[in-house]
């Protein structure tokens, strides 16, 4: 009897399923783990219900402070004085408020599954794949709100008696003011600017500003960048130099008017024009990165399984496949956990700028019938160059920390 010819096994094929765990999740503080996303600060300094001191006005200005009191004078069986009561508030307060600044993720990524079976397994294993993201800071801002407080609230009376009498009221007066005597609030967002030596040198607070949709992609996560110019200082210096030897336009030159009978001809020469500039940036780059994928798969039969992407699952059908149909319904509860980083540097630029020997020349024209005409033209300059020194920065803050980076839930079968 001859043996029947071995059958070759042919090995299961293997099935593939993207799962899209794209997932969107904030960053409530962009300095660090803490959830801290908004701040406040506040003191008063003055009298107040325990005298004169400087008092936490963080939550609210101190209760005011409370004065009650009769004085008198007599003689001969007259009197006269006054009796008070009055709550009394008054100094100076320093309130701070802002937030720390925020950042919205959208992470788009997926899971990737692959598996194959045989008669009594699921064999799953599986990868992350990051697809370009989106990172968008709304940064930091801050006031400064400066109140004189003068506040009042009582009554003062003048008392009088005659002999053999009861003091009485003769006059009374009410006493209020709960206005301030002044506010006023500076914004960090603001901008201000200030000119000296005939407009030669100005010097400019730009405001903060770090909010930012600059995003630039990296292995498995996402960098947002912005440079904000804060401070900006610029000085002509030949206007400044003039201006201090009495030319105010600097080293240039108004030449005389000469009248040649049917014009008269003007004009102006600039020896040089040098100028120097500076400007203070604020660089901040926040990066969002993934690192691991981990979720919990909610199986047909009711059971959970804790599981990390890609890690290798054997899945026995005996045990998971409840309604015995052949196929695993299985829901995905998927975490993304990463890292936050933020670097924030302060940058310097430095450049400067020269010109030499220019003008300008005007003719006016008188043209019978039509009046006074003008034409002119300007000249150079023959030199002109400009020069901008490297920029260089010190690194002002540097922070990384972990964090969960988003969750999505998908549901799938394995076939």
């Amino acid at each position: 009897m001859s043996t029947p010819p071995k059958v070759p096994m042919i090995p299961a094929a293997t099935k593939t399923l993207s799962l899209n765990t794209s997932s969107n999740s904030t960053i409530s503080n962009i300095w660090g783990s803490s959830s801290l996303s908004s701040f406040g600060f506040g003191r008063f300094v003055g009298l107040a219900k325990d005298g004169w001191k400087v008092y936490d006005s963080t939550s609210g200005l101190p209760a005011a402070l409370k004065l009650a009191d009769q004085k008198t004078f007599e003689a001969f069986g007259f009197g006269v004085g006054a009796k008070y009561n009055v709550s009394t508030r008054a100094g100076l307060n320093v309130d701070i408020r802002g937030t720390a600044g925020s950042a919205a993720l959208n992470l788009k990524d997926q899971v990737n599954l692959s598996w194959t079976q045989d008669a009594t397994n699921f064999y799953l294993s599986s990868a992350y794949n990051y697809q370009p993201s989106q990172l968008r800071v709304s940064g930091p801002n801050a006031s400064i709100t400066i109140k004189g407080i003068g506040d009042l609230d009582g009554k003062v009376d003048v008392i009088g008696k005659v002999p053999f009498g009861n003091y009485s009221t003769l006059l009374s007066r009410s006493l209020t003011n709960s206005n301030p005597l002044f506010s006023k609030t500076f914004g960090s967002t603001a901008s201000a600017s200030a000119s000296f030596l005939n407009n030669a040198a100005t010097l400019s607070y730009q405001g903060v500003n770090l909010d930012s949709t600059n995003n630039t992609q990296i292995t498995n996560g996402v960098r947002s960048f912005v440079q904000d110019p804060v401070f900006q200082a610029s000085i002509d210096l030949d206007r400044a130099i003039g201006s201090l030897i009495g030319f105010p336009t600097g080293l240039g030159i108004t030449l005389p008017t000469i009248n040649l009978g049917i014009a008269k001809v003007s004009g102006s020469v600039n020896l040089a024009d040098m100028v120097l500039n500076y400007t203070a940036s604020i660089r901040q780059q926040l990066t969002a990165k993934a690192d691991k994928v981990t979720g919990i798969l909610r199986m047909e039969n009711g059971s959970n399984l804790n599981y990390t992407v890609g890690q290798n699952l054997t899945l026995p059908k005996s045990v998971y496949d409840k309604n015995k149909d052949g196929k695993l319904d299985i829901t995905g509860t998927f975490t993304k956990s990463g890292t936050i980083s933020n670097v924030t540097d302060l940058v310097s630029t430095v450049g400067a700028s020269l010109s030499a020997l220019s003008g300008s020349i005007q003719a006016k024209f008188n043209v019978p019938f039509l009046g006074e005409r003008s034409a002119g033209g300007s000249i150079g300059p023959l030199f002109s160059t400009a020069l901008n020194l490297p920029s260089s920065s010190i690194n002002a803050f540097t922070n990384t920390w972990n964090a969960v980076l988003g969750t999505s839930t998908n549901s799938f079968s394995l076939t």
